[in-house]
């Protein structure tokens, strides 16, 4: 018994030891881990994302507290339209008339409008 117990502790501490040594060592980066990016590269990276998203949207122009917003339906979510113009989207907020948006994604649910209702829309954001 006495054996036993002595030959399992023994075990037990050798694992120990191995584990200890394999978190002491130096991780070395394989082809999966991506490299260590400058704050160059990310901020360049994080620009050229931004330009990428882009989605469409299936809703209504309203208007919000002090904004422009979209009730979307496909995707059902409500986005801040960044770049409004009273001239164009009053017409959609009487006319409650449900439309397909073209959108940039700024930054979580604030979008920038590109096409409204299959027509360009071309006014910057404010």
């Amino acid at each position: 018994m006495r054996k036993r117990l002595i030959s399992i502790v023994s075990m037990l501490a050798f694992i120990l030891l191995v584990a200890c040594q394999a978190a002491e060592e130096p991780k070395t980066q394989t082809a999966k881990e991506p490299a260590m990016q400058t704050p160059q590269e990310s901020a360049a990276k994080a620009v050229q994302d931004r330009s990428v998203r882009k989605m469409s949207i299936t809703g209504e122009i309203a208007q919000g507290m002090n904004s422009y917003i979209i009730r979307g339906q496909m995707p059902a979510e409500v986005f801040t339209i960044l770049n409004p113009d009273p001239t164009i989207l009053d017409e959609f907020v009487k006319s409650e008339k449900v439309v397909k948006i073209e959108v940039r994604i700024v930054s979580g649910d604030n979008v920038a409008i590109e096409m409204l209702d299959g027509k360009e829309y071309n006014v910057a954001i404010q």
